[in-house]
């Protein structure tokens, strides 16, 4: 099962989720935490979601879907100044950020299809100049999310 995920912006409820279910024998049967039971779902807000399925053979999958909250850059007061370079990226990548105060800092790489590829806790920082490694990770197009707070941007 794959999950593709869109987050909310600015917490005005617009995220949505998609499962991507393959395997087992249909007909599934999905259950979500908010009492939705299609394989997509929308207009959700931030937070945590709960999924359940159940295949022909009553094989059960529970997981739990995240909803993060996308600032924009301009609207996220402690920022100071960040830089993410270069781009395109081959081998390495430079993530500078430069906060007003410290905050618990760390970057997710995101798949086109919205799965986390890889996650750096960077602890809790005002200032900080980090390379990152792409070599374990195949070519592609990605996102970079920062979490400053749980509070991200991208």
């Amino acid at each position: 099962m794959n999950v593709i995920t869109v987050s909310d912006t600015a917490n005005m409820n617009i995220g949505s989720a998609t499962l991507v279910i393959s395997g087992g024998i249909t007909p599934y049967t999905i259950n979500w935490s908010n009492g939705a039971f299609l394989p997509n779902i929308y207009n959700l807000a931030a937070g945590d979601y709960f999924v359940t399925i159940t295949d022909g053979n009553n094989c059960v999958i529970d997981t739990m879907i995240t909803i993060n909250n996308v600032v924009s850059t301009n609207n996220f007061k402690e920022l100071y100044d960040y830089k993410i370079y270069p781009n395109p990226s081959k081998d390495w990548l430079n993530f500078e950020l430069n906060l007003i105060q410290p905050k618990n800092v760390s970057i997710q790489i995101i798949n086109s299809i919205g799965q986390r590829v890889k996650q750096i806790d960077l602890g809790r920082v005002k200032a900080i100049q980090e390379q990152i490694n792409l070599s374990e990770i195949p070519e592609g197009f990605y996102m970079i999310q920062v979490l400053i707070d749980n509070q991200s941007f991208a």
